[in-house]
């Protein structure tokens, strides 16, 4: 006889199996990641900004692409704004998701932390800043968050 310990045991360890290698609509983490490392690595380089953060956060943000914003806004980075579509959101519209990572970089770019960072590869220091900024509103969740992504995906080998 299973008792219910167990059974729960099992059933978040499956759960938690699918979370990890979770595949949906044909892209699983691991070809996100992929997909965009090249477009991070080019802009890392443009804006001095670490790959791991601009890889990371389009990652956690758009449940790697997965999210409902990410597909119909093209939207990466949750990023607040006007969006001209039918969609009643208060997530911003971009024509494409390059744009969408382009227009992240820029808007970090502005922001009081950058000239301080720019060109600073401790990914840690850039999310304690953005952290302290405002970015989120959750900052400490975000911020571990963030991390276990950029850990877990070993952006912070790139």
């Amino acid at each position: 006889m299973v008792n219910f310990t167990n059974r729960g045991f099992i059933w978040y360890s499956i759960l938690g199996f699918l979370l990890l290698t979770s595949t949906v609509n044909g892209q699983s983490n691991h070809q996100y990641i992929q997909k965009y490392t090249a477009l991070a690595k080019q802009l890392a380089t443009q804006y001095k900004i670490p790959v791991p953060i601009i890889l990371g956060i389009a990652a956690f943000e758009s449940d790697y692409g997965r999210s409902k914003v990410a597909k119909t806004l093209n939207n990466h980075f949750g990023i607040e704004g006007k969006n001209h579509r039918i969609y009643k959101t208060r997530y911003r519209y971009f024509e494409s998701v390059e744009t969408s990572y382009e227009f992240f970089c820029k808007m970090i770019a502005k922001k009081n932390y950058y000239k301080a960072l720019a060109g600073n590869p401790k990914y840690e220091m850039w999310i304690q800043a953005m952290s302290k900024s405002g970015y989120s509103e959750a900052p400490e969740i975000w911020a571990k968050r963030l991390k276990q992504v950029i850990i877990n995906n070993k952006l912070n080998e790139l």
